[in-house]
């Protein structure tokens, strides 16, 4: 089997936290929502358990279920045989919500930083550059749009270029002069 070369290979990201506090901020507000449904599914549950046991005799109450450590049928209330499940499942969905939120918001920071990169990189003058994303992030419109707003940019500088190259020697000196940012203004002295 032969190898695939660097550019040949999907990109594949190392880091899941990439723009940490904007994926901080997803996953706080995700899991939140989650988590509070989660309670609060188990609050009506247990609630209307409650109020079943306050309204009804004990013995109503009552559900005979089988133990495995033992082989008699044992009476108890319904909330003692829920209530462990129900916070195991609380707990468990809990950290599974977190790290699906972490993924997710994987697939929306990748895309956000790229296009922080190519906007620094347009931002020092450098049209050259291509957006890509990859095949499952987000944002694939956005990618379609800055790419077509690069190659208006490359050819509107194509065409001033060639205006530039055809004024007088006067008036291009002129115009170049506006047209490239002094060295003060890029940092370099």
């Amino acid at each position: 089997m032969q190898k695939q070369s660097k550019k040949n290979q999907p990109q594949r990201r190392r880091k899941f936290l990439i723009e940490k506090g904007f994926q901080h901020r997803v996953i706080w507000r995700f899991a939140m929502v989650v988590i509070a449904s989660i309670f609060f599914s188990h609050f009506i549950t247990v609630g209307s358990l409650k109020v079943k046991d306050i309204f009804t005799p004990a013995s109503e109450s009552l559900v005979y279920f089988a133990n495995a450590f033992s082989p008699t049928l044992v009476f108890a209330r319904v909330l003692d045989i829920l209530w462990l499940p129900m916070l195991f499942s609380t707990l468990l969905g809990s950290i599974l919500i977190v790290i699906i939120s972490l993924f997710y918001s994987h697939r929306i920071a990748g895309p956000l930083y790229n296009l922080k990169r190519m906007m620094r990189q347009i931002e020092k003058g450098n049209l050259n550059g291509i957006m890509k994303i990859r095949k499952n992030d987000e944002f694939h419109d956005v990618e379609e749009a800055f790419n077509r707003m690069l190659t208006g940019l490359k050819n509107r500088q194509e065409v001033l270029e060639k205006a530039v190259a055809n004024l007088s020697e006067p008036g291009k000196s002129k115009i170049e002069k506006i047209l490239k940012p002094s060295a003060q203004e890029d940092g370099e002295f």
